[in-house]
């Protein structure tokens, strides 16, 4: 199931909306680029937590962007 965050015009635009999709391109590819990709858009955001989460998750050694949960 994909999930999707509704956003303004101005968080649509916002550069780190473009920060995390690169970051997100990189993490559905199972790009290694994709772990430093989420800590520098933590670094910059740290109040963004999807990507504090994905980042956690990369941590753990998870891969991709399919989550389980249970």
């Amino acid at each position: 199931m994909r999930a999707h965050e509704p956003l303004s015009a101005a968080e649509f635009d916002a550069p780190a909306t473009t920060q995390y999709g690169t970051a997100f391109t990189k993490l559905e590819s199972e790009d290694v680029a994709a772990m430093p990709a989420f800590a520098a858009l933590v670094g910059m955001h740290a109040d963004d937590r999807l990507a504090s989460y994905h980042l956690r998750r990369l941590l753990y050694g998870a891969k991709g962007v399919r989550i389980q949960v249970g």
